[in-house]
């Protein structure tokens, strides 16, 4: 009889049991195998983002590390510009305070420069003053040369016709001398011949009276008192005035009294319907107040002007007194008007107007005196006023 080894039960069960602990084992290992080996991936990984990062963070160190350099140089250089800059400052204030203190000085020289230049020019101003006033100096003493030349001719003329009168006295003082011791007993002829004598005597002295040592006119024996400096001669020129050598009379009268009265400064207004002044530079035909226009000054060549003017006008329209009176009061600094007519005013509107034209001569008169209280208004009358 063959015999079977068998192991026993408790053997088989116990190396089942070793082989499931070598199959646990090796699993175990197994999975700590892959474990490491996914540990070590991991770890590979790990490292490798890990280095990265390390090389990341050091080119990031290096980084900060220049731009803590570039500070610290900027730093630096910003220190020493600030240092620069304040010594720069500091000079600039004392340049500051030079240029100050030399725009001080520049303003005073400026002040000085002006002040000069203003001395200069009034003395510029004063010098061309005197010149112009030496030149009217000039110009007046030429003009006051001529008027006595003038005057001395003339008063060698009136004394020539003094002496002819004279002459003629003393002849007619011998005629009648001799009429007389001839005549004997006629008495009465010869009072009325020594009556002629003293009449021619009495003339001879009143036409010496009348010529001064200079040859000028003596005023206060024409009746006509106060200053005639400034005058305008007022002439009525209507058509009555060719009446009897009315016209002629006037013009002669304002002849002589405008060359040999005290008269400095003259201008004519002559008047009929209408208004003309002379010389005609002054007539612009303007209707204006009192005080409005300047008088020319008298010389020879203004009173020459002023007769062949005069002289080329004849007598026509009406007599408006008024109109011409007005337009005389319209010169400044008068010290005289003289009025020449022959008659009343007409009024000054014509036949349309109303009111007493006397009156209104009268009242324009009073307003002008109350305006003009040193000035005087004299009246000639011509022909059978």
């Amino acid at each position: 009889m063959s015999t079977k080894l068998r192991r026993p039960e408790v053997d088989e069960a116990g190396w089942i049991s070793m082989c499931d602990l070598l199959l646990l084992l090796f699993a175990v290992a197994l999975l700590i195998a892959v474990g490491s080996v996914a540990a070590a991936r991991v770890s590979r990984v790990a490292a490798a983002s890990g280095e990265q990062l390390i090389g990341a963070l050091e080119e990031e160190n290096a980084r900060l590390r220049n731009e803590v350099g570039d500070w610290t140089i900027t730093a630096q250089t910003v220190q020493s510009d600030r240092d620069r800059y304040r010594h720069v400052l500091e000079s600039v204030g004392e340049d500051a305070d030079q240029v100050a203190a030399t725009f001080e000085l520049l303003k005073q020289q400026a002040a000085s420069a002006s002040a000069i230049q203003e001395h200069d020019a009034s003395q510029a101003s004063l010098v061309e003053q005197l010149r112009r006033t030496a030149d009217e100096a000039r110009a007046e003493a030429t003009a006051r040369a001529a008027e006595c030349a003038v005057a001395r001719r003339d008063r060698v003329n009136d004394a020539e016709r003094i002496v002819a009168l004279n002459k003629v006295v003393t002849e007619l003082g011998a005629e009648l001398e001799q009429e007389r011791k001839q005549s004997g007993g006629h008495q009465s002829a010869l009072a009325d011949e020594k009556a002629e004598r003293l009449a021619a005597e009495s003339k001879v002295s009143q036409l010496t009276a009348v010529v001064d040592g200079a040859g000028a006119v003596k005023q206060e024996l024409l009746g006509i008192p106060g200053d005639l400096t400034n005058v305008v001669f007022v002439v009525d020129r209507s058509q009555s005035m060719e009446r009897g050598g009315r016209w002629e009379d006037a013009r002669r009268t304002i002849a002589g009294w405008i060359k040999h009265l005290p008269v400095e400064r003259c201008a004519l207004v002559l008047f009929d319907s209408t208004i003309a002044v002379i010389p005609s530079s002054l007539d612009d035909g303007r209707e204006v107040e009192f005080d409005a226009r300047s008088l020319p000054k008298v010389d020879e060549t203004l009173r020459s002007e002023m007769m062949t003017q005069l002289n080329a006008m004849d007598p026509r329209g009406a007599t408006q007194t008024l109109r011409g009176l007005r337009r005389a009061m319209q010169f400044r600094d008068l010290s005289a008007i003289v009025l020449f007519t022959d008659g009343a005013p007409d009024p000054a509107g014509g036949a349309r107007s109303t009111g007493d034209p006397r009156e209104q001569v009268f009242a324009l008169v009073d307003a002008w005196k109350a305006a003009h209280p040193n000035a005087r208004i004299h009246t000639v009358g011509i022909g059978d006023y």
